[in-house]
């Protein structure tokens, strides 16, 4: 039995903390599309009867485990017939994540597309600039002048 579970240990930890550091490597704005071949590796473990759905819910698992995931959400999954416009055949889905970004929360959008005939594949991201920011203080100990000297370092 001490035999199985130190091959389980070995077989799963090693895996799965190689992808971690990997991804968390390049988890920032400016580096997140390095992640796509992370993203990839994971999509292929899946297995090709399962539903384009719970692959991504799948995935949006995955990324939710993540470290520097604040919270990954399925936003949607649709096919070129869903389409108003001309789409490529096949697959499509979206993943909203809220990305720790060193102590910074970015908002990211990732796509996923795959062709019928295909596996999941990440293909892009945007990013969403922040549009407004909200500062909130006590005023029995600070002042609203003290706050704008803060963001103004």
């Amino acid at each position: 039995m001490v035999i199985c579970l130190a091959g389980m240990t070995t077989f799963s930890g090693c895996d799965r903390e190689e992808i971690n550091r990997e991804f968390y490597l390049y988890s920032n704005v400016e580096d997140f599309y390095k992640t796509a071949p992370v993203i990839n590796k994971y999509l292929n473990t899946l297995p090709i009867n399962m539903s384009v759905e719970q692959q991504l819910k799948d995935l949006t698992d995955w990324l939710n485990l993540q470290p520097c995931i604040i919270n990954a959400t399925l936003k949607g999954v649709w096919t070129d017939k869903d389409c108003i416009t001309f789409c490529q055949p096949g697959r499509y889905g979206n993943i909203a994540i809220m990305l720790d970004d060193n102590g910074l929360t970015r908002e990211l959008t990732l796509n996923i597309f795959g062709e019928y005939s295909k596996s999941l594949h990440a293909t892009d991201y945007s990013f969403a600039k922040p549009k407004e920011v909200r500062a909130f203080y006590k005023s029995d100990s600070t002042t609203l002048s003290d706050v704008f000297d803060f963001i103004n370092l």
